[in-house]
């Protein structure tokens, strides 16, 4: 059935805003299974490929073939692992 849902469906991306857990600056990239923590050293590098992955998406993705889900800073530090990923997701779907 997953196949069929992603014949129809647009591809499901998050992103969330670049913060700080005290030593060093991250943003969650992912999709609607797994994400990956970027992380930086310090806040310039993280805000500058943020920027970087956003403008991405928007040029090499028509908006009609992903579904861009943008998440607080406040939600991305509550991620701790692909479960609560997944259910902070799957809220928005």
């Amino acid at each position: 059935m997953r196949w069929i849902k992603r014949l129809v469906a647009p591809y499901i991306v998050a992103v969330s805003e670049p913060f700080s857990d005290g030593q060093k600056w991250a943003y969650i990239f992912g999709d609607e299974n797994k994400f990956e923590l970027r992380t930086f050293e310090s806040s310039e590098p993280a805000f500058d490929s943020h920027r970087i992955t956003l403008a991405g998406l928007s040029l090499g993705s028509p908006e009609i073939s992903i579904k861009l889900i943008r998440l607080g800073a406040e939600q991305a530090r509550a991620v701790q692992d692909d479960e609560s990923y997944r259910t902070l997701i799957e809220s928005y779907l």
